[in-house]
């Protein structure tokens, strides 16, 4: 577990300032309900299992920037790349 993340949730997410001064009981009840969406350390222990979400949620937000810029300079929408084989790029036919 990073401690700084816990640390950080329980500072803005519960109004306390020290866990560390916590009983142990009241620091697990207060740790186990951490699943908001703005828990850092959830995101973080999500993250966590799937290396790759990191860079597809990063991925996700400039794909979103970009269409929302294209729409305030009133371009219009850019197709979506498609997949293509790579039989069907050289014309379908083989060798």
């Amino acid at each position: 577990m990073n401690w700084r993340l816990a640390e950080r949730d329980f500072q803005a997410i519960y109004n306390v300032p020290d866990p560390l001064h916590l009983t142990w009981r009241r620091f697990m009840t207060l740790l186990s309900t951490l699943s908001s969406p703005e828990s850092h350390l959830m995101r973080y222990l999500q993250h966590a299992h799937d290396p790759d979400a990191i860079v597809k949620e990063r991925h996700a937000k400039s794909q979103w920037w970009r269409k929302e810029f294209d729409k305030a300079r009133g371009r219009p929408m850019r197709p979506e790349p498609k997949l293509m084989s790579l039989d069907s790029f050289m014309g379908g036919g083989g060798v």
